[in-house]
């Protein structure tokens, strides 16, 4: 393979670079049509280069042709003159002849094979692209290392300087191109930018933490992430929860946790009070099964192949496969007592397997028997009570009853349907069933004798699943296409000695076409107060006697906001879910879901001073304040705004808050009574999208749709400066640090550095390529950080490096 080929600069020679470990220069030895051919040019071999060790990625001539560049498998940069280059003396070397003494420069330092050299306009530096994710710039006359740039998330494939040196353009494995402003790079300067991509969807919000040291951004792809500000390399994502298809839900006997499983290759179990997750398994198969022990201490999943696989209830640990059967399973259910597990597959096998807990060491499951006579797929299995018997649903239209002493099928007893049976569930005194079935029938069994009780019709496309209430007088029946879970009252049919027809009693429950989401099945709680769905990525539980939900297990929707703790020890998130999240910075697991209180998109969150409260922002016209141990609202609902909340923020003390809304207008409150202080800050003639104080608490700018910001005086509410400049909506602003400088975001793609106090602009920063959706500084106040609907946050320079705290003019930066 001949990996790059390069002109000199005068035309007259190319340099190759081969997988054979050559270097090859090549001399022009005719004019324009006058080869042997009439070919425009001739090149032939002049000289061949065999420094490197290994396959040689990248040569480049010198500005003035007298040296090539090389950069290869052994991670060197070979910098080497042309002319002087000679083949390896084979013949030489058989006489015993030594070689040449090398005549080339060596940079080291590269930890991965160099995949790219390219030198400085006027030929003073090299710059270097490696399979290490860095770029480098070196010293041509000394060989040393001048920079090392960081930002690619993967192998850095190409990179070049721009014409005027400036400027680096690279190319990365990581699916981004970058720019780098290395202006001073003699000096050993800052770069101008760091980008940090790495979300799959627009950056919402970024922001620093206090001391400067991470940075924290959350994204429209439902997660927020933590990243090194000096590096730009991720530290940890905050996520949790399915990537789709969520199929499967299982209560745990204890009534405190809930596991999930979904076409995601997961399964995940939640805390039902805290709607948090505390462990994920997998890989545990595409169709989501799942059993839970009734000691909460086995955890029986599918897999991606025909065996189950065991794991630890608690922790997810991985406790062990049982093999046997030969196609995917799609149905588990442990006995009562815990001592049998059932599992059907896709072929329609079904095996018991037995705990053994009296042999030495760990207690394991043992293959017990095979029950035979299901032709199709299992798609339903449930033990009566007292564990003596096991009901088995089947593609094959029956539902068979199985002697569990003797593996015996009663075949008098077999519930026999006109189509797929797709769902199946047992009374709590496992004297009845509940199945539905393709043919649009849900039906109502007595299993002692076979017989159907009642039925009922679906409207319109068939039930998929169901589900006995706790005292069997009513079930669930899940319509997916429909969109619809209704509740069947089964008083008057569980006791009824010949079919009937009951559609009329089957009660709409949930509507999910009115509330816009998706719904594939739905359940009792244990509990009888409450019912699980599931749809989509989410699992959802539902108040029964009010019909609202009151926790979501799930990743957030869209992260509008995230927040650092004072102390850095936890991340705040906030969701257009109508949700918060509380997060352990350090294991990136949540603690507590702040939920229930707002009924729309949570659009900012920010920790209090001291780190004790959390304060969100909502459409639902409201701002609302949390306590952070508890994750329970707590203090009084700052309420007073005509329109969406679209932020929120704390004053530098703590003692105020600052609302900005759609209604035009900006508020401020006092935290502890929750009282407006006085008048609303008019000005704006469009929606106010943000706000924020200065640090010493005198000021408050503010950003519209009008295009403007507007500085205010905090106490007395007057307009001091408007910031006109931005061609588009101001979406995000914020303070400097020392308060002389603003910086504003916007919609044309901009974020803008102005002189807080003259209303001059200082420069402009036009490097997204989307809507710039947050602005922030560094708490030392010399740098900005930039967030984008094109999935990028960047830090840029904002103070000039060359004279300390000197603000930067636009004659002296990009």
């Amino acid at each position: 393979w001949v990996w790059a080929g390069e002109f000199s600069p005068d035309g007259n020679r190319i340099v190759t670079a081969g997988q054979d470990g050559k270097a090859i220069v090549w001399q022009k030895t005719a004019k324009p049509g006058e080869g042997p051919t009439g070919a425009t040019q001739s090149f032939v071999q002049a000289n061949e280069f065999t420094g490197h060790d290994g396959a040689v990625y990248s040569a480049k001539f010198a500005p003035d042709g007298k040296l090539v560049a090389t950069g290869g498998y052994d991670k060197k940069i070979l910098i080497w003159n042309p002319s002087e280059a000679h083949p390896i003396d084979i013949a030489g070397r058989l006489d015993g002849q030594p070689d040449p003494k090398p005549n080339y420069l060596s940079l080291l330092g590269n930890d991965g094979p160099v995949r790219s050299v390219a030198f400085s306009p006027n030929g003073k530096l090299l710059l270097s692209g490696s399979e290490d994710n860095s770029l480098r710039i070196w010293d041509v006359a000394t060989g040393t290392e001048v920079k090392a740039l960081r930002g690619h998330g993967s192998s850095v494939r190409s990179a070049n300087f721009s014409p005027d040196g400036e400027w680096v353009l690279s190319g990365g494995d990581d699916d981004s191109v970058r720019l780098w402003n290395i202006r001073g790079y003699e000096e050993v300067r800052v770069l101008h930018a760091t980008v940090f991509a790495g979300h799959e969807d627009a950056v919402l919000s970024a922001r620093f933490s206090r001391d400067g040291q991470q940075i924290v951004t959350a994204s429209r792809d439902r997660t927020a992430s933590l990243w090194n500000a000096a590096t730009g390399q991720p530290i940890k994502r905050f996520q949790e929860g399915h990537d789709f298809l969520v199929s499967n839900a299982v209560f745990y006997p204890d009534g405190k946790h809930l596991a999930t499983g979904a076409g995601d290759n997961t399964v995940r179990v939640w805390d039902l009070t805290a709607g948090t997750q505390t462990a994920v398994v997998t890989p545990t198969g595409r169709i989501g099964t799942l059993a839970v022990s009734p000691d909460n201490k086995w955890l029986a999943t599918g897999s991606m192949g025909p065996d189950i696989k065991l794991w630890n209830a608690t922790t997810g640990a991985p406790l062990g496969s049982l093999t046997g059967h030969t196609s995917e399973i799609s149905a588990l259910q442990f006995a009562p007592g815990g001592q049998l597990l059932a599992s059907g597959d896709d072929h329609g096998h079904i095996r018991l397997w037995r705990l053994q807990s009296g042999t030495p060491g760990a207690p394991h499951w043992a293959f017990d028997r095979e029950l035979v006579g299901h032709s199709s797929s299992i798609s339903g299995m449930r033990f009566t009570p007292d564990g003596k018997e096991l009901v088995t649903a089947s593609g094959d239209r029956t539902c068979a009853q199985w002697n569990i002493a003797t593996g015996e099928e009663n075949r008098q007893l077999v519930l026999k349907h006109s189509e797929w049976v797709s769902s199946l569930d047992l009374s709590a005194d496992g004297k009845l069933a509940l199945t539905t079935c393709d043919d649009g029938v849900a039906r109502l069994w007595r299993l002692a004798d076979a017989k159907v009780l009642a039925e009922v019709k679906a409207t319109g496309e068939p039930f998929k699943s169901v589900s006995f209430s706790p005292d069997g007088a009513s079930a669930l029946l899940t319509s997916p296409q429909d969109k619809i879970v209704r509740m069947w009252n089964l008083s008057s049919a569980a006791g009824g000695a010949a079919a009937q027809t009951n559609s009329g009693d089957s009660d709409l429950f949930l509507d999910f076409k009115k509330l816009a989401g998706e719904v594939w099945a739905a359940s009792f709680a244990p509990d009888g107060r409450h019912v699980l769905t599931l749809g989509g990525n989410d699992a959802e539980l539902w108040n029964l006697s009010t019909r609202r939900p009151e926790i979501r297990y799930s990743p957030h929707g869209a992260v509008a906001s995230a927040a650092i703790s004072p102390d850095g020890k936890l991340i705040a998130t906030g969701s257009w879910d109508h949700s918060a999240k509380i997060w352990n910075s350090t294991t990136g697991r949540a603690i507590r879901k702040l939920d229930g209180a707002h009924t729309a998109n949570i659009n900012s969150v920010e920790f209090s001073p001291d780190g004790t409260q959390l304060l969100t922002a909502s459409d639902d016209h409201t701002a609302r304040l949390w306590d952070v141990q508890t994750g329970k609202p707590t203090g009084p609902v700052l309420k007073g705004h005509t329109d969406r909340v679209l932020s929120a923020t704390f004053s530098p003390d703590g003692t105020r808050v600052l609302t900005v809304s759609a209604d035009k207008t900006a508020r401020l409150w006092d935290r502890a009574t929750g009282a407006p202080l006085g008048q609303p800050l008019e000005g704006h003639k469009w929606a106010v999208l943000c706000g924020q104080f200065s640090a010493d608490g005198k000021r408050i700018i503010t950003g519209s749709q009008d295009k403007s910001a507007i500085i205010w005086d905090a106490t007395t509410g007057k307009k001091l400066i408007s910031l006109d400049g931005h061609t588009a909506s101001v979406t995000s602003v914020a303070f400097s640090p020392d308060g002389t400088r603003a910086v504003t975001g916007s919609q044309d793609n901009t974020a803008k550095l102005w002189d807080a106090s003259t209303d001059k602009e200082i420069l402009s920063l036009p490097g997204h390529t989307q809507e710039v959706t947050s602005v922030s500084f560094s708490p030392d106040g010399r740098n900005v950080l930039t967030s984008s609907r094109d999935g990028t946050a960047i830090i840029w320079l904002a103070k000039d490096w060359r004279d300390g705290d000197k603000k930067v003019t636009r004659s002296d930066s990009r």
